[in-house]
């Protein structure tokens, strides 16, 4: 059986020092400075786990609402996805994206659909960050309905993934007040 992690053809993952050292707290506001530290911590440690996987490779880490860790998942080298894991209270999900983007439409389903993620967040492996906080008032039926129908309209015109992700990013920024969420991006 052929070892993935010792194959010199693959690319491995490299998270650069300076990543590392100027990843920012997601600043939260329903969590103490403290907390918010912990989450930064997370997503130093998540991607200090993917640095020397191949290529694509995903990590989760899995927070209750007090940022106290639950649990954290590795996906398959190098396939860009992680499994969802979904405990019975309100959580904070967190993963990376190799590429460094933002949601992608399956993040934002998994966060409609799974009623107890409170919070997603994409660390990108270049230190970009992406939040979605969900609000008392949020209308996940109405959104991922209008986010779908959104997502089959531009996917005909987009030139490329990068520009269908761009608009469905672009999407979510105008609908944080009409769906009740929040939507954050901090850049590394």
């Amino acid at each position: 059986m052929q070892d993935v992690f010792k194959d010199d053809t693959i690319k491995t993952t490299r998270i650069s020092q300076h990543v590392l050292d100027n990843l920012q707290s997601p600043d939260l506001d329903f969590l103490t400075k403290a907390q918010n530290e912990n989450l930064r911590q997370g997503m130093e440690n998540l991607l200090k786990r993917v640095d020397g996987k191949p290529e694509g490779t995903e990590c989760a880490y899995y927070y209750d609402m007090y940022a106290k860790f639950l649990k954290w998942e590795m996906g398959e080298p190098g396939k860009s996805s992680v499994n969802v894991y979904n405990p019975r209270i309100d959580y904070i999900a967190m993963h990376n994206h190799p590429s460094g983007g933002t949601f992608s439409p399956q993040d934002v389903v998994s966060f409609v659909k799974n009623d107890n993620m409170k919070v997603i967040i994409v660390v990108g492996n270049n230190g970009n960050q992406y939040v979605l906080i969900k609000a008392n008032s949020f209308n996940g039926n109405k959104f991922i309905k209008e986010y779908s129908d959104f997502l089959t309209k531009i996917s005909s015109k987009a030139n490329d993934i990068d520009e269908f992700l761009n608009s469905a990013n672009q999407f979510l920024l105008r609908s944080t007040k009409k769906y009740g969420f929040e939507y954050k991006e901090i850049t590394g």
